[in-house]
């Protein structure tokens, strides 16, 4: 009797709190939110037009070489 309640307990703190709390936080599920986070800042930036597009490959382009340069 004691044995099964030691068991259900380190089942319960082991397996619930730490596995499907702070493991899953910090894992997979912590990551798949910060990056549904990211694509929605992302979206909200875009505008559609080509020349912010071109704009930004050129400055992109131009600070690569410059640190690549160096």
């Amino acid at each position: 009797m004691i044995v099964s309640r030691v068991i259900r307990y380190g089942h319960d703190i082991t397996y619930k709190i730490m596995d499907r709390g702070m493991i899953e936080e910090i894992g997979p599920t912590g990551v798949g939110r910060m990056i549904r986070q990211l694509a929605k800042r992302g979206s909200q930036v875009q505008s559609g037009q080509i020349y912010h597009y071109s704009i930004t490959i050129v400055i992109g382009t131009v600070l690569m070489i410059m640190l690549n340069s160096q």
